[in-house]
Order: structure tokens, then C-alpha cells, then sequence
């Protein structure tokens, strides 16, 4: 089964790097292991395969739910910039089956999550 994605784009009043540097700043503060590709853009992991196919997940939380997430940002203007954020599950082979709704919530939680220190600028 293919993997599961979320994506959300919207133009913020902010410069791209402090855009990224807002998202990275607030995703470090989740469990996710962050990482700058470049000022532009940020990806962070979270979850655990593990977790997910010893416990099964139904029982898993949403946190620990394998997913990896791309946040990019581009110039739009002098002070403004589109943020586009990619998420998706990174749980490998074997059936989601039965998982799918736990994913999705999971996706989505990640990109409300990202999406949080971005609302007073959104234009």
C-alpha cells in the first residue's frame, strides 16, 4: 500500500528563513528529530516503526506514529513567503490496514502542529 501524505501551503508575512526558523523552533520542542537542509527548509522525523508493529496501532498514540515531514519555504515579495508543508508516513512495507484513520489523524496532527506558530502571520 502506498505511503500516506498531507500537505498544506499558505502565504505567510514573513521573510523564508524566518518563516523556517519559526517551525524548526517549535518542532523542537515536540519528539522529532529536526534537521536544516537549508535556510529554506526544514524536515523533521517522529514515531517508531517498532512501536507500531510490536503494539499494534490501535494501541499506539499519534505520536508514535512513523511520519517525516518537509517544510519549505519560498520568497513572495520583499517580507512575505509561501510555506508549503509535506507530510507523510514513513512505516515501510507491510498493510496499513486497519491503521489508516490512526495515520491520517497522525499526518494531520503534525501539520496543525507545524502550521501553529505560523497563524499570526498568515496573509
Amino acid at each position: 500500500m502506498a505511503a500516506i501524505t498531507r500537505s498544506w501551503t499558505q502565504t505567510v508575512a514573513l521573510r523564508p528563513e524566518d518563516a523556517i526558523a519559526a517551525v524548526a523552533n517549535w518542532l523542537g520542542q515536540c519528539p522529532a528529530t529536526i534537521t536544516f537542509r537549508d535556510a529554506f527548509t526544514v524536515t523533521a522525523t517522529a514515531g517508531s516503526q517498532m512501536a507500531v508493529r510490536l503494539k499494534g496501532a490501535w494501541l499506539c498514540d499519534l505520536h508514535e506514529m512513523p511520519c517525516a515531514m518537509t517544510v519549505q519555504a519560498v520568497a513572495y515579495g520583499p517580507d512575505h513567503s509561501v510555506v508549503t508543508m509535506e507530510v507523510r508516513d514513513t512505516f515501510g512495507f507491510g498493510s496499513r490496514l486497519g491503521a489508516r484513520q490512526k495515520f491520517e489523524q497522525a499526518l494531520e496532527q503534525w501539520i496543525a502542529t507545524a502550521y501553529y506558530p505560523l497563524q499570526p502571520y498568515l496573509v
